[in-house]
């Protein structure tokens, strides 16, 4: 199990990836409800077909961390790099809780 998580633009990662590479993708992406006034959440992002033609989005982690305590692979991209640090730490924890279970698993 691996986590990768790369800063930048969907549009311009994701065709980089080899074909075939990504077995399902979960995004969550901002919703165009101008959340609290954010700039992040009324960008005309959620109605750009070319995204959703490309799409990943990692926000702050939840979906990696998911996929790390299933024993799953993930790759995340953020293009807000203030998060970047917040996405890393959480996977990191998630990693360590993952191989702790699996430890745990062992003693009995």
């Amino acid at each position: 199990m691996t986590f990768t998580i790369l800063h930048g633009n969907n549009l311009d990662i994701l065709p980089t990836l080899p074909d075939n590479s990504v077995d399902s993708i979960v995004t969550d992406p901002p919703y165009e409800l101008g959340f609290m006034g954010k700039k992040w959440d009324s960008s005309g992002i959620a109605y750009s077909v070319q995204l959703w033609t490309e799409c990943l989005f990692t926000g702050s982690g939840s979906t990696g961390k998911a996929a790390i305590l299933n024993g799953f692979d993930f790759i995340g991209i953020e293009m807000t790099e203030e998060y970047l640090p917040i996405i890393k730490a959480r996977l990191e924890h998630a990693e360590t809780e993952f191989a702790e279970a699996q430890a745990d698993k062992g003693l009995f």
